[in-house]
């Protein structure tokens, strides 16, 4: 994997959850929960429901502007990666959307590259290799500087 971060819950700024402290994730049972196949979120919901967590699934979609649409609409919420989120709200600030932690650990969302076994690399690909290392690791410290902030109660966005 080329980087990784936790996952939160997004919600619409005037769903009862906005703003409150962290959550449990059998709270997903109570919740319309939307699912963005693109992003993985199927194995994700998977494994909570085999960890005996039930999410209430009411939709399925294959894009973050749809998903977006939805939870702003008041359709439901989702579980997205925090890094996925914090851009969203960096490129559209006005957008009334809110992040709720969970109170316990979470499969983090992992990104990453593949290419064949024994397969000679041109240098361009090494060099794309390594700007992708580079920009996730700056989201790393994004993130920890998030959660940091998040965690005394100020907002980042």
């Amino acid at each position: 994997p080329v980087g990784h971060c936790q996952r939160v819950l997004v919600v619409p700024s005037n769903h009862v959850l906005a703003g409150s402290s962290p959550i449990p994730l059998s709270r997903l049972e109570k919740e319309p929960c939307i699912i963005n196949v693109n992003r993985g979120d199927e194995y994700f919901f998977q494994i909570l429901a085999n960890l005996g967590v039930k999410p209430n699934i009411v939709c399925k979609c294959d894009n973050d502007l749809v998903e977006t649409n939805l939870i702003s609409s008041g359709f439901g919420v989702s579980v997205s990666p925090l890094l996925n989120f914090v851009k969203l709200k960096e490129n559209y600030p006005l957008l009334q959307l809110e992040m709720v932690m969970f109170d316990e650990p979470t499969i983090p969302a992992t990104m990453g590259y593949a290419y064949l076994k024994d397969t000679f690399l041109p240098k361009s690909a090494e060099i794309l290799c390594k700007i992708l290392h580079d920009f996730f690791k700056n989201d790393d410290e994004k993130i920890a500087k998030i959660l940091k902030q998040y965690n005394s109660g100020k907002k980042f966005y």
